[in-house]
């Protein structure tokens, strides 16, 4: 018993590194289970902001062909109204009625020198479309017949306010056909799901972020105090890889984060360290006092192992006196 006994204690040894072993393979998987599920996250998580990008691009694309498909209707209808009503002293009043109906808000109508002739706006009357770039565009209609030009929206010079024009050349006579049309209900669509509106919807986790990047410059970020900033200002210094991860330190909080690109666009996702890795420190709270709770069972084993034998040679000392 006493051999028994002494060789038991030796087995404390490997029990005790083998906990150790254990625990420490444990911690190791469960860290790197963690890194490669943070990644696999924020992957997927940029990938879904990209497509709501997309989709939102997508939207948008179909408002401004709705727009332009409407225009280009009235601008035909107006042309029609032109060429078949042969009463030139009454096509004035003519075509002012129909654009009031059509809800036109300007047209003008060009001979085929591009100097302007009807208009419901009377300074346009007798303007040289050769005599600006933007006007300009439209000369093309007097000698490439059945076109249809449709331009940029851009400021109007007179009050800066955003509007889109196009035309349309004459089919029986050299001219053309111009309106335009503001785009107010298309710029409150637009700003209503604008990138800064969205990045809501783009949040990663609990705590995380997008923040969507051009040409180095921050222009959308759920975290207003962030915008506009050029990306050396908040720690990042250089992007590496698409699908590299790198380390952000941002008001004072660890992030773990990488990037996806989109067209000019760089999108960033970030999510904090400690919500990260907060389930793995508790984890590996647990293991620990799971190895600690074994050790001390051991031990316990041991001791009480220990004081039995005690008690057994003292009895067999009794016995023999």
């Amino acid at each position: 018993m006493k051999v028994l006994l002494h060789k038991s204690r030796y087995l404390l040894v490997p029990v005790f590194v083998f906990e150790l072993l254990l625990g420490g393979v444990a911690i190791y998987f469960l860290h790197s289970q963690a890194d490669e599920t943070v990644k696999e996250f924020l992957s997927l998580r940029l990938i879904d902001s990209i497509e709501l990008l997309r989709n939102a691009e997508g939207d948008m694309k179909i408002v401004r062909m709705t727009y332009e498909s409407g225009a280009l209707a009235k601008c035909r209808t107006l042309a029609l109204a032109f060429e078949v009503n042969k009463e030139k002293e009454n096509l004035p009043l003519i075509l002012a009625n129909l654009a009031n109906a059509l809800d036109i808000e300007m047209y003008s109508i060009a001979n085929e020198k591009g100097i302007v002739e009807y208009s419901n706006d009377l300074n346009a009357i007798g303007y040289d479309l050769n005599s600006q770039d933007q006007s300009r565009e439209f000369l093309t209609a007097l000698t490439t017949p059945h076109s249809i030009l449709v331009q940029k929206p851009m400021p109007r010079g007179m009050d800066g306010k955003m509007f889109q024009y196009i035309g349309i050349p004459l089919r029986n006579q050299k001219g053309v056909v111009a309106i335009g049309y503001s785009l107010k209900n298309y710029e409150s669509i637009e700003s209503t799901i604008s990138l800064q509106r969205r990045m809501q919807a783009m949040r990663i986790g609990e705590a995380g972020c997008v923040l969507i990047v051009r040409d180095n410059r921050i222009i959308a970020a759920e975290d207003s105090s962030v915008l506009n900033k050029d990306l050396r200002q908040i720690g990042i210094s250089a992007l590496g890889e698409a699908g590299d991860f790198f380390h952000v330190k941002l008001h004072g909080k660890k992030y773990i984060a990488s990037y996806e690109s989109m067209g000019d666009l760089i999108l960033i996702g970030m999510v904090p360290e400690s919500e990260t890795f907060g389930l793995v420190r508790l984890s590996i709270f647990w293991i620990i006092f799971l190895q600690v709770g074994v050790l001390a069972l051991v031990w316990l084993i041991f001791f009480n192992n220990r004081a039995r034998s005690s008690r057994n040679r003292r009895s067999l000392q009794n016995g023999r006196k």
